[in-house]
């Protein structure tokens, strides 16, 4: 009775594990095709010069559509053909629908972001609605990654993107450092603008010219300071680099020529 459920059912078993071996042998050499394809598009569109940008969202466009169609071919080596696969597709197209609803949005955000060009990869961006930022890293498909000054991934979805205020800090090539000093008021500001200006003269890595001329300025009368303004530019990369290094320099310059910086107090009296 054995032999027999055996001799009746084993070329079943026998053809289903072939179509299984044969699928595993097509998805396989088909993974492998999909990267050489990506491979070939990634550098035909570098002899190109196209925008690193738009080579990420074309690769990853171009791997969801290869691996769609190598499912499509898996199925049909299932016994289902594209036909039924489409049927079932079209039955359930509402529910699909609703739950790609995010995804399209995000697909079709990339799309603008790569049409409008409102940054590209390596720009350092901020985006308004939730004060995320960081350097581009990557745009995908759906989402773009955000690599922050303490290394971070940040992973906001091209939607979002799209349909927010995105500042560009690095689009124009130069940035503003801007400073504020509070100096008492027993201190002579010509003085003070005169140290601060000498200072400035020496550093050989700030911009200069007509719309990029270092400035020293009052900013405000405080109730307990003189708030002096320093301006000076550099180029976008390198803003919180000199950033850092103009306020330590600062306060050094500051302790040299006994420049007070003064500091909320409280004197207590006991009767």
């Amino acid at each position: 009775m054995v032999l027999d459920y055996i001799n009746e059912y084993s070329p079943d078993v026998i053809n289903f594990l072939l179509k299984v071996i044969a699928i595993a042998v097509i998805y396989i050499i088909g993974v492998k095709l999909i990267k050489v394809i990506r491979k070939i598009i990634g550098r035909s569109l570098e002899k190109a010069n196209a925008d690193k940008g738009l080579i990420q969202f074309i690769d990853s466009f171009a791997k969801f559509i290869m691996y769609f169609i190598l499912i499509l071919i898996i199925a049909n080596g299932f016994g289902l053909t594209a036909a039924s696969v489409t049927a079932i597709l079209g039955s359930t197209g509402l529910t699909i629908g609703l739950a790609l609803q995010g995804s399209l949005a995000n697909f079709a955000g990339g799309v603008l972001i790569l049409l409008l060009k409102p940054f590209k990869v390596g720009d350092y961006i901020r985006i308004d609605k939730n004060n995320e930022e960081g350097y581009v890293y990557e745009i995908q498909m759906f989402y773009t990654k955000l690599k922050t000054i303490d290394n971070k991934l940040i992973i906001v979805p091209n939607g979002m993107l799209a349909d927010n205020c995105i500042i560009n800090y690095t689009s124009l090539g130069y940035r503003a450092i801007i400073l504020k000093f509070p100096i008492s008021y027993n201190e002579s500001i010509a003085r003070v603008k005169g140290v601060l200006n000498e200072y400035i003269d020496k550093l050989d890595y700030i911009e200069r010219g007509e719309d990029k001329t270092p400035i020293i300025y009052v900013d405000e009368l405080a109730d307990n300071n003189i708030v002096i303004g320093m301006r000076v530019w550099v180029g976008s990369e390198d803003y919180y680099k000199y950033k850092w290094r103009i306020t330590e320099e600062v306060k050094t310059l500051f302790d040299k020529n006994n420049i007070v910086i003064p500091f909320n107090q409280l004197d207590v009296h006991i009767n």
